[in-house]
């Protein structure tokens, strides 16, 4: 499985919304992260659908 990096992210929010306007890169870092968590040794979220869901949420 293929993973965005904090690059692609920052690229896509500067096309979409514009340059500026992010306020904290560590948040954002921790968001890009959260997919690919483990859990004593196995995925935190198992299906695609479950990681995608990850980035949307604040928890």
């Amino acid at each position: 499985m293929r993973y965005l990096t904090e690059a692609e992210v920052q690229e896509i929010h500067e096309r979409e919304v514009g340059s500026g306007g992010l306020a904290d890169y560590a948040l954002l870092a921790s968001a890009v992260g959260r997919p690919r968590a483990t859990a004593f040794g196995e995925d935190a979220y198992l299906s695609i659908h479950d990681k995608r869901s990850t980035i949307g949420c604040g928890s």
